[in-house]
């Protein structure tokens, strides 16, 4: 979760706006999945489905510090 949060700093979001709850976590990890830009692989345990997906965040630098 802690992860999660500094994620979200990274991407810009503003201190106010950032929180990290379980059903929050949970809806955004399914509707990653339904887009078919994650995979479970077992519970708790997602994965990329795309390495070039996590190449453009690492170019974005989005990555850092997560």
């Amino acid at each position: 979760m802690q992860r999660y949060c500094q994620a979200q700093r990274l991407a810009g979001m503003p201190e106010s706006a950032i929180k990290a709850d379980v059903p929050g976590v949970q809806q955004a990890l399914l509707a990653l999945q339904e887009k078919k830009l994650v995979w479970r692989a077992a519970r708790g345990v997602y994965a990329v489905e795309e390495h070039a997906i996590i190449e453009l965040l690492r170019a974005e630098g989005m990555l850092e510090g997560v």
